[in-house]
């Protein structure tokens, strides 16, 4: 019951911010600037786009592997993009996207974090 109380809550912010960055932006002069636009352009530009993405996940992934953690490709392609949304649509320049990355290869390792890691060796006091 609290997980879907807790989706149904994320759905509806997400909704309710899309919905006012939509807002404020004018969608009519937005439509007409597509409509002249050279579709061989945005298609490029599109395949550009991907490719940037694919790269930078081979880079993490080559990253991780160094570091001895294990992440599919496919998966960490998802924390890309996640992170890039984060990136353009938070207000914290950067820190957005690369704090969504790091979370999602986290959560999905289920390794400990640093804080525990440190916990972890600080000797009890008995």
């Amino acid at each position: 019951m609290r997980t879907t109380a807790i989706t149904v809550l994320k759905i509806v912010i997400s909704v309710g911010l899309i919905a006012w960055t939509f807002s404020r932006v004018p969608l009519a002069e937005v439509g007409s600037q597509l409509a002249s636009a050279r579709p061989g352009y945005l298609l490029a530009a599109l395949l550009v786009f991907v490719l940037a993405m694919i790269v930078n996940g081979a880079k993490w992934h080559v990253l991780l592997r160094a570091q001895g953690v294990v992440i599919p490709f496919a998966r960490l392609l998802e924390f890309q993009f996640i992170g890039f949304f984060f990136n353009n649509f938070l207000p914290s320049a950067n820190l957005g996207g690369d704090v969504m990355r790091g979370y999602g290869s986290v959560s999905y390792t289920h390794l400990p974090s640093p804080r525990d890691r440190t916990r972890s060796r600080m000797p009890s006091s008995a």
